[in-house]
């Protein structure tokens, strides 16, 4: 059994999202030698990316809610309000850190348990075309040129595309292309890790 899986899945285990849970039975299966797990090498560059803007978006709500608390203290009403102000900053600042060391630690399991097929100028190429047959942002249609390129390399056992994306993925067109290749679409990972214990009970 093969699943493929792309940067929606690594987050989901790093920032410990709501399928956290059937994700990490998914990277289990893989750990254990009972699937293999295919990730294109993209998919483990763009979850840094979502970090990096997460950090930027705090950091400016961190500098308004400081400016706002500074005003507020001008009054003798809000007194305690300074420590306050600081300790949200902090709360900030650790998350930021906790998921950062969360994403590198993943990786390195990722890293031991997966194939990470390289981003060539080929997919690269044929993701420029995707943009346009599928009306893809550039992104995504890395993801969908790289996953089609390794398709095409695997065998005929059972395979699955597990991508949250549902509305840039899930269109008969993109699922036609998968079914191509013998590949079946799943939008959420309960529902992929379902149906990957259930192929493996056959």
């Amino acid at each position: 059994m093969i699943v493929l899986v792309e940067s929606n899945f690594v987050l989901e285990l790093a920032l410990r999202q709501e399928q956290f849970d059937y994700a990490k039975r998914i990277l289990g299966l893989a750990e254990e030698g009972r699937v293999r797990l295919v990730i294109p090498a993209y998919a483990l560059v763009e979850p840094y990316q979502t970090l990096i803007r997460r950090r930027s978006e705090r950091k400016d709500l961190s500098r308004k809610l400081q400016s706002e608390i500074k005003l507020l203290g001008r009054s003798k009403l809000h007194g305690e309000i300074g420590a306050t102000s600081q300790s949200v900053a902090q709360t900030l600042d650790a998350g930021t850190e906790i998921e950062r060391e969360g994403l590198e630690q993943l990786l390195s399991r990722l890293m031991r348990s997966s194939t990470v097929p390289a981003l060539s100028l080929p997919i690269i190429s044929l993701a420029q075309s995707m943009q346009v047959t599928y009306s893809l942002e550039p992104p995504d249609a890395i993801v969908l040129a790289s996953i089609d390129t390794v398709l095409k390399e695997l065998g005929s056992e059972p395979k699955v595309f597990v991508n949250k994306n549902s509305k840039d993925f899930a269109t008969p067109v993109i699922e036609g292309l998968l079914e191509r290749h013998g590949c079946r679409l799943l939008t959420s990972f309960a529902a992929a890790s379902g149906y990957v214990e259930s192929e493996l009970r056959h």
